[in-house]
């Protein structure tokens, strides 16, 4: 619930969650009000593998168009160097049958791409191109940092989508995805902070303005990744990463009301002469004053409608207390 809290207040709509405890994150996203695609992460290295997968099926069935379509699901292998080839072409067979689209991490690092050369004689993307998880299913792929031209190539025939995790990948050293090869090359990306463990917060603000200062920083280009085009990577096109492009991302008829409202009467915007520019390039996040959800208010007026945020802090803190005595690390 904390989670939900700091997206909410900063903008954050919908999000895509996979790890561990995803029943219990899918009862906070369901509680929250906030629309959600969740995948519980899967390894090879599990007691047992196989069970987890059927439980992951038998998450995806209940979770699947709950709390009125709001809660959507994926199959996650977690990536191809925690799950061993045998077990990621059951988690596809799994997919196939169910009709459940699958999302994995992705050539985050070099080390990654340099253990399946070693092992497999190819890159990760060819690796999984070959099994068959490319090009058979909808798949969804964290980070894409490390790709090479037929990389990109394999991804855009296939359709597959990436989740662009910019503040992460500087924080843990890994390097600058090719965001701009990507969309020239028609593959659909979407903003993402990949979790706090790794990154520290939750804003999409923070990242859409990173992904856009990386790019131009990257190729030694001012007009790489322009405003409008970051500000995509957060509304339209982050929805056709998460394949609900025809249900959000857009204002448009017969699209869900999901919709943040920015109060622009603040000094790093003004003058205001280019509103999508000084949003990619000054916002913070707490100039959100409103947030709707399938058309329900969740924050009005920098107040949260479905909860009290006071409350929350207070748990979640007692829990951290808690782990902090029994880690025997003093608070």
């Amino acid at each position: 619930m904390l989670a939900t809290v700091e997206m909410l207040r900063s903008g954050t709509t919908c999000c895509c969650d996979m790890y561990l405890h995803m029943q219990s994150a899918a009862e906070a996203f369901e509680a929250s009000g906030m629309r959600a695609v969740v995948a519980q992460g899967l390894f090879s290295f599990l007691p047992d593998p196989a069970a987890a997968l059927q439980d992951s099926v038998e998450f995806c069935r209940r979770w699947n168009g709950a709390a009125d379509g709001r809660i959507s699901t994926l199959l996650a292998p977690h990536a191809p160097y925690t799950c061993h080839a045998e077990y990621l072409k059951e988690i596809a067979a799994a997919g196939r049958s169910e009709g459940i689209g699958l999302h994995t991490h992705l050539s985050e690092s070099k080390a990654e791409v340099e253990q399946s050369y070693a092992e497999h004689g190819v890159s990760p993307v060819r690796f999984l191109a070959d099994l068959g998880i490319i090009g058979e299913h909808s798949l969804l792929a964290a980070h894409c940092v490390h790709l090479n031209s037929e990389d990109i190539r394999i991804l855009a025939e296939a359709n597959v989508a990436v989740a662009h995790n910019p503040q992460c990948n500087m924080k843990l050293g890994n390097g600058i995805a090719p965001v701009s090869e990507l969309l020239l090359a028609k593959v659909p990306v979407g903003v993402a902070t990949d979790g706090v463990a790794s990154n520290n917060n939750l804003n999409l603000w923070e990242e859409i303005r990173l992904a856009a200062l990386l790019q131009k920083g990257r190729q030694g280009d001012t007009t790489a990744l322009p405003a409008p085009q970051a500000l995509s990577l957060a509304g339209e096109g982050a929805a056709r990463a998460l394949s609900l492009d025809t249900v959000i991302g857009r204002i448009k008829t017969g699209h869900r009301a999901d919709l943040i409202f920015i109060d622009l009467e603040h000094a790093q915007f003004q003058p205001l002469h280019d509103p999508q520019a000084a949003l990619v390039y000054s916002a913070y996040g707490s100039e959100v004053s409103g947030v709707m959800v399938d058309g329900v208010e969740l924050l009005r007026d920098g107040r949260l409608t479905l909860f009290d945020e006071a409350e929350i802090y207070a748990k979640a803190g007692a829990r951290a207390n808690r782990l902090f005595a029994a880690a025997g690390v003093q608070s």
